[in-house]
């Protein structure tokens, strides 16, 4: 075997320890690897649900595997930072833990991972770090925020940003995501002309190339599973064109119920996530409307028949209650649920319709939420169909203004590109 050839094996020998039963890995997620390897900054846009946590955690491998004295520090949200009896690591460690041999090579104590809160970043920026992973990285857009601010503070050799989302409020969010990387790696080391490759072209923000001379990659489901195996079919899931539940004339929850009930007439096996902006003056009217004898709703923990209509409220102060609606079985049949609580970082594929009940003022927020339910890999949506719903007046409204941004600002909005 030559040199070349030698190198490559013991590079890459932790290859050999993963496991294709707990996971998918394709093509373009082994090629991130090479990414980092090349680049400083890398940058993964992909679509909601194109697994990005898991190629962001085989870059972590492969770097720490080739890097014996480096350490990782992974950003992220609190929902998925936070550790607790049935998740020990957090979910986004869970995601690296469970399913990639970190444990196998005693990796664990070579990895931190923090909340976006600015304080937690603030002591972070005394130390020094081989690889910074910025999850969610469109929350870091503002430079005005202590969060930023913090951010810029940090240290790293390579740094990875990760968001579906990448732009916010305009092309210009690019150049922030340059600027981090500029101040956490140093900017001598940052490349900079990626950000040709996502500007819209005939009305779209699609960068599909393979290319691992470029940083940044933004990937759409059906690029990233088309790129490998001879003989694929597309089994999974399929977006429908978003739905307008409009109603006029009555109330926004009797507009909900209506709609939903439709829904279940024409299959009985839908589930839905209703996203909702308020506990008190929106979930618990839900509730108190669906809960009336003659709707047929019971409360989900207390459901007298498998067969029966079930609902749950989640909100900050039952979190934890998420863990009924993550799998794909013995599901409440609607969740009304806080944006807050459930709009990043969950994986929720037993559901088929996102109801908008509140618009976000974000277009970006929208493919969030959808990705709740739009997964891939062997973990991948039970729905041949899956839905997106946008519960609208015709009165003009707070959420009416929301839609009309949402429908106008094409370089963002799901509804331009689906």
């Amino acid at each position: 075997m030559d040199r070349s050839k030698t190198e490559w094996f013991n590079e890459y020998a932790w290859i050999s320890a993963l496991d294709g039963d707990k996971v998918d890995i394709l093509p373009l997620q082994f090629a991130n690897c090479q990414r980092l390897r090349r680049h400083n900054a890398v940058y993964i846009f992909d679509e909601v649900g194109c697994g990005k946590t898991i190629s962001s955690g085989l870059m972590a491998l492969d770097y720490l595997y080739n890097h014996l004295n480096k350490k990782v520090l992974i950003i992220t949200t609190t929902s998925l930072a936070k550790a607790n009896i049935l998740e020990p690591y957090g979910q986004f460690l869970k995601d690296w833990y469970t399913k990639l041999p970190f444990k196998q090579f005693h990796m664990e104590n070579r990895i931190e991972i923090i909340n976006q809160h600015y304080s937690n970043i603030e002591k972070k920026t005394k130390e020094s770090y081989g690889l910074i992973i910025i999850d969610e990285a469109h929350l870091f857009l503002n430079p005005e925020t202590l969060r930023y601010q913090n951010l810029i503070q940090l240290k790293s050799d390579k740094l990875l940003i990760l968001t579906a989302t990448p732009i916010k409020s305009g092309l210009k969010d690019l150049d922030t995501y340059t600027q981090i990387a500029k101040n956490i790696v140093g900017a001598e080391y940052i490349q900079e002309d990626w950000k040709k490759a996502l500007y819209p072209q005939n009305n779209q923000l699609i960068c599909n190339t393979f290319d691992l001379t470029s940083p940044v990659t933004r990937y759409f489901k059906d690029i990233f599973m088309g790129v490998h195996l001879e003989g694929y079919q597309k089994t999974k899931a399929k977006r429908l064109v978003p739905e307008l539940w409009e109603y006029s004339g009555y109330s926004k929850e009797q507009a909900l119920l209506d709609h939903i009930n439709a829904a279940l007439e024409q299959n009985r096996e839908s589930r839905f996530i209703v996203f909702v902006r308020y506990i008190q003056d929106e979930a618990w009217k839900i509730r108190d409307l669906f809960l009336q004898p003659e709707n047929g709703f019971e409360e989900y923990e207390s459901a007298t028949s498998s067969t029966a209509k079930t609902l749950q409220v989640i909100s900050g102060a039952n979190a934890y209650k998420l863990e009924n609606c993550k799998g794909y079985s013995n599901l409440p049949t609607v969740v009304i649920i806080t944006y807050q609580i459930a709009e990043q970082g969950v994986n929720m594929p037993g559901y088929n319709y996102v109801v908008n009940y509140h618009i976000p003022a974000y277009p970006s927020a929208l493919e969030q939420r959808f990705g709740r339910i739009d997964r891939m890999g062997k973990k991948g949506s039970q729905f041949e169909d899956i839905h997106m719903s946008v519960l609208l007046s015709n009165r003009f409204d707070h959420d009416s203004i929301n839609f009309y941004i949402c429908i106008f600002c094409p370089d963002v909005c799901i509804f331009h590109r689906l």
